[in-house]
């Protein structure tokens, strides 16, 4: 399941959500925040891409953050739909 997004080369920027403006709290904040993102890519070694997925594996959202229909839906279910979609979105692309 992981070989069609790793092996994708197509990127495709989205709009960032616009949030009301807020001051910084350090100098390291307002660089990251005012700086433009130059990268299309992050490149990560096998270490990285393995702690990243242990990081995300602990992941959970709050239960009152879970819409009342996406209990309904199973995890495998839900997985599977947004695999398709996004393979149907790649095959729009090419």
């Amino acid at each position: 399941d992981e070989e069609w997004i790793s092996n994708s080369t197509n990127h495709q920027a989205y709009p960032a959500f616009e949030e009301e403006p807020h001051e910084p709290e350090n100098p390291e904040s307002l660089q990251v925040w005012s700086s433009s993102s130059s990268a299309s890519e992050i490149n990560l070694d096998a270490d990285k891409i393995t702690q990243v997925k242990s990081m995300m594996a602990k992941f959970e959202l709050p239960k009152t953050a879970i819409p009342e229909w996406a209990h309904t839906v199973s995890e495998e279910q839900w997985k599977d739909k947004l695999i398709d979609r996004i393979k149907e979105m790649q095959q729009r692309e090419l």
